[in-house]
């Protein structure tokens, strides 16, 4: 028997670069992908994962914790967005969330736990099967769905960097509010593009309370 190198990676989805359609494979550390094919030898190897910004299992386990405590605590949840922010409705989706209302300053740690809380909460309005097609249609990667929801965040943050970027964006406009920085944070849209009449909070609770994960994901 021929004995060949194995090869380690993250199953991942593509379109293929010849015929468009999407195809399972593994992609390398290196960035190469390979194909599973039927008659394919695989072996699966238990691991923890852990994203860029150090978000493991047990965090989002932590957070999910959180929520559940809030919701038995009846806690009342405001929602937080800069003012500036609130002048362009795709801004207050993409970087609104929920805080609780005894929160005085939010920080860049603050923003996040609570970010991962508002994409989990949008996780876990979906049914599984209906996950899967969301992933699929917007990110090619119906794969990252479980039916634990703190699971699918830990796969989107981890393989989805439009995510993670959002995340980080806000984060560093917390920390340091520069120019070059929040034109990076509104990217596409520019300066001129805040022309709404602001929001108050009880219209942005309207709207990130209604907000789908579909709507979401596309808004990224």
């Amino acid at each position: 028997m021929e004995k060949k190198e194995a090869i380690t990676g993250i199953i991942s989805s593509r379109k293929c670069p010849y015929c468009g359609h999407h195809e399972i494979g593994i992609t390398t550390n290196d960035g190469k992908f390979y194909s599973l094919k039927p008659g394919t030898h695989i072996q699966i190897l238990s691991f923890e994962y852990k994203t860029e910004n150090q978000i493991t299992h047990n965090m989002v386990d932590t957070y999910k914790d959180n929520i559940a405590d809030k919701a038995t605590k009846s806690v009342d949840l405001i929602p937080w967005l800069p003012e500036i922010l609130r002048r362009n409705k795709r801004l207050r989706l993409k970087y609104g969330i929920f805080i609780d209302s005894n929160e005085k300053d939010i920080d860049s740690d603050k923003y996040k736990i609570a970010f991962i809380k508002k994409l989990q909460y949008l996780i876990e309005k979906e049914t599984y099967p209906e996950l899967c097609i969301i992933l699929d249609k917007i990110f090619h990667s119906p794969h990252l769905a479980s039916e634990n929801s703190a699971e699918t965040v830990i796969n989107i943050l981890r393989d989805i960097d439009k995510v993670k970027e959002t995340i980080e964006l806000m984060s560093s406009w917390i920390q340091n509010k520069t120019e070059e920085i929040f034109l990076k944070l509104i990217a596409p849209l520019s300066k001129q593009d805040l022309n709404e009449p602001s929001v108050d909070d009880n219209e942005l609770f309207d709207e990130l309370d209604k907000l789908t994960l579909e709507d979401f994901l596309r808004i990224l």
